[in-house]
């Protein structure tokens, strides 16, 4: 599970699920933590660049134990969400960046929403003691949901405001709209008017040796007339 703040930044950790029989055992098997920039970013940002911290440690636990079935990760942003489970190109360079490699380390589908009181990492970033986490049954055996069976389904269906995800888009890269064209089709026959403006054949002559000319002055150059 992933978490961040604008001090002290991530908290990543990676929870195990074994089951024996018809009973489901989570346990802590590793944590990471990293200092925030000391640029000043945006919390989504920072949020990403947890997900990002729990992607390279699920890779790197995943190898230590050589587990087979593909890792689940979570988040309590919404936003960092979105941006992961949609095409990297459509963000600007910092989220863009960060996505495509979130997207290589961990298949997009298997990222998923909890709220922020069922994240382990939100304990450190919100300020525990000591001697509170070493008892904590949330931070060493993970929160309860899952030991679900349908913990896969939890808090992922929330809508996103716009305004919050939009703000890392490309300037030419814009959400699909669909648009709908009406073509009308109208047949206009040049000779057939022309023909009915008079029924004097020297005057029509005139009229279309006229058009031709104003045409051609047109197209052409004026040393070329």
């Amino acid at each position: 599970m992933s978490k961040s703040i604008n001090f002290p930044m991530p908290v990543k950790k990676h929870m195990e699920q074994l089951k024996y029989k018809d009973r489901i055992s989570i346990n802590l098997v590793t944590s990471k933590s990293r200092a925030a920039p000391l640029k000043k970013l945006s919390l989504p940002r920072l949020e990403l660049m947890g997900a990002l911290l729990a992607a390279r440690l699920a890779k790197e636990v995943k190898k230590i134990k050589n587990v087979q079935p593909k890792p689940f990760l979570w988040t309590d942003s919404q936003i960092t969400l979105y941006w992961i489970k949609g095409p990297s190109h459509r963000w600007k360079p910092f989220v863009g960046n960060r996505v495509r490699e979130i997207q290589v380390l961990a298949d997009p589908n298997s990222w998923f929403h909890c709220s922020g009181k069922d994240n382990p990492a939100d304990l450190l970033t919100r300020g525990i003691s000591v001697d509170a986490l070493s008892t904590n049954s949330k931070w060493w055996n993970g929160s309860s949901f899952l030991r679900e069976t349908d913990f896969l389904t939890k808090g992922i269906n929330e809508p996103i405001p716009e305004r919050l995800y939009l703000i890392e888009m490309k300037k030419n890269s814009n959400p699909k709209k669909d648009i709908s064209l009406t073509l009308t089709v109208t047949q206009n026959n040049f000779f057939e008017n022309i023909i009915h403006i008079s029924n004097n054949y020297i005057k029509l002559i005139r009229v279309v040796s006229f058009l031709y000319r104003f045409i051609h002055n047109c197209v052409e150059p004026e040393l070329q007339r």
